[in-house]
This record gives structure tokens, sequence and C-alpha cells, in this order.
């Protein structure tokens, strides 16, 4: 429980996709799951898809922690690190940054104003990095029944982990897709022991994909930044497009460039909303 006076967060988003972001380098916060869901709940308490927390890492790094919705904590979010990044790159009016998560440390470089490049490091592939409850050979097309219905794909499933696990269904028609349902039950397939982000897929030439995201214990957000890197990492390996991609997400759009040591640069704008001060009544939770 937060014995603390007042509480600030700051609001950010990434294309859309939203987050409250605490920062533990100005008072220390006790973050519960109760909390998480309180404060992410967009009817009872602020709303966001994921929460954040930072503080200091080392001499002049940072350190951030993630929280969807229902308070499971994940380890990488590509929208949230270039939040983070936009913020602290402002408070020091420098043009660089690494940042440490549960999946690695992100070097993050400002290209314009709002424009923030992450280096999100390089994808897994094997079975076990996944992870999966069974061997697969290649993870760049699975051969496997999700018992989904007779939705229409053109290649089968990718599987790709980039910091957090990607299942990719390549769709002909993203209008026709049932997202909500085929997203959640793909999530909790027992295939994933770790649950996955399930990302619906429309390849509409080698350099640009449409793409929309049902994320683990988020649900369907407006924007992923790891999903994009996967989508395109997956697309590339099975050589349906170049190793630089622009990805449309509902929310904007995501260039994406698997570079030639096989590490993702992601770039994207990050957008500051606002700041304020949690309610008396979320403190003390």
């Amino acid at each position: 429980m937060n014995t603390l006076d007042s509480i600030r967060y700051y609001k950010m988003n990434g294309l859309g996709n939203d987050f409250i972001i605490f920062d533990n380098r100005q008072v220390k916060i006790k973050i519960t799951k109760k909390l998480i869901r309180i404060v992410a709940n967009r009817e009872f308490g602020i709303g966001c898809d994921q929460v954040i927390l930072i503080d200091n890492y080392g001499e002049n790094n940072i350190y951030m922690r993630i929280w969807n919705q229902d308070g499971t904590e994940i380890s990488a979010c590509g929208n949230a690190t270039r939040c983070v990044a936009l913020k602290i790159l402002e408070e020091r009016n420098s043009n660089s940054l690494k940042i440490k998560t549960k999946s690695g440390e992100l070097i993050c470089t400002r290209q314009s104003q709002k424009n923030i490049k992450v280096d999100m490091g390089i994808p897994k592939f094997k079975w076990e990095d996944i992870p999966l409850a069974k061997k697969m050979d290649d993870t760049s097309a699975i051969s496997y029944d999700f018992k989904i219905g007779n939705l229409e794909t053109i290649y089968p499933p990718s599987l790709v982990n980039v910091g957090n696990p990607h299942c990719i269904l390549w769709i002909k028609n993203l209008a026709s897709v049932d997202i909500s349902n085929i997203g959640s039950e793909i999530e909790n397939d027992i295939l994933f022991p770790k649950k996955v982000n399930v990302s619906f897929a429309n390849i509409k030439n080698r350099n640009l994909i449409d793409l929309i995201v049902w994320e683990r214990g988020a649900g369907m957000t407006k924007a992923c930044g790891t999903a994009a890197c996967a989508v395109a990492v997956a697309a590339s390996r099975i050589n349906k497009a170049e190793r630089e991609v622009e990805v449309n997400l509902p929310g904007g759009s995501l260039n994406i460039m698997w570079d030639e040591n096989d590490r993702i640069q992601m770039t994207g704008e990050a957008v500051f909303d606002y700041e304020d001060y949690l309610p008396k009544d979320l403190i003390t939770i």
C-alpha cells in the first residue's frame, strides 16, 4: 500500500497505444496488481493499455518495468520505450539514451521532435525461446491447428520472440476477421505456456504491411511496436518482404528495419498527452 500524499503520473502514447508512467526517481511507488488493474481501467480508473514504472539505472540510464491492464508484468513494449525515451531525452535535452528492460538494454536515439528510433535487439526463432509447449523445427511457417474455424489465411502462421512472444497470421482480408474472438483464443492456446501476442497481418507489397494486433493481457490496441517488429522480421523470413518495411497500424505507422547485423531498428512517434496526480482514493490501494 502507498502512504504518499500525492503520486504524479504522466500520460503518453505511441500511435494511440497509451501508457500511464510513474517516475520512481521522484518518489518511491509500490506497484501492486490491484493498483494496475484499477488505474488502467478506462471506466473506473484513468485508463491505459499498459502501466510503466521508470527508475535510474547506472549513472545516466533508465530502468523500465511494464505491466498490462490485467496486472501481468511483461518484458518489452516498443511504443512504451519510445515514450519513455522522449520524456527523458526532453528532460535532459539530449539525443540518445539507454533503457534497461527485462528483455535487455535498448538504445534509443531522437530522430526529430517526436520521432524516436529504438534498437530493439536481435529476434529469437527457436521454439524454446518463443516459448512453445512442444518442439517445432521451423517457426517461420508452422503446421498447427488453432481450431479457429474458417479463417482465410495466405501462408502458415509465423512465430518470433522480440522480447515477448508473437504469433503472426497472414490474412487476405483484415476486415473479415473477428479479431477479439480469434485473438483471445490463440493468446490462450496450450501451445503457448506464457500466452502470446497475436498479429493479423496483410502484406500489401514488399515494403508495406497492414497490421492489427491482439495484445497478450491487454486485448486489441491501436498499435504495438514489438508486434510491428515481429511481423516485419517474419515477413522477411518467408521472403515476402524486404528487410525494411513500413507497418501500418490503426493508430499510425512505424518504420521497421532488420539491419545487416540482424538487429531490429524501430522508428516512430511518441506523444506526451498530460501529467496529473492520482486521485486520493487510488493512492492507498
